[in-house]
């Protein structure tokens, strides 16, 4: 199962059935579980299944809704998500606009 951009859109629920799925697959390739959206609760919750379910990492976009109003604020919020799924790597994606 691959997706290309798609994980925003996306249900929860259909997020979480996704990397549980994917966590039992025994190929060695690691899947980076793209977190997506702009509830940071939700947000954590999928880090957790990540993390529970041996996921390779996990990715978030810049909140795009309530941006953050600094590098700080931005950082606090990433480490928010982060420090769910400790002990995976964790991947900030970001295309600056103008």
């Amino acid at each position: 199962m691959r997706f290309h951009g798609k994980s925003v859109p996306l249900p929860h629920e259909k997020k979480k059935q996704v990397f549980a799925a994917r966590g039992k697959n025994d190929d060695p390739f690691k899947v980076i579980a793209m977190l997506g959206g702009t509830c940071l609760k939700k947000m954590q919750e999928l880090a957790e299944v990540a993390r529970d379910n041996k996921l390779g990492g996990t990715l978030i976009l810049c909140p795009y809704y309530f941006r953050p109003e600094s590098v700080k604020e931005l950082v606090a919020f990433c480490k928010k998500v982060a420090d769910v799924a400790s002990g995976l790597l964790f991947y900030y994606y970001h295309i600056p606009y103008g």
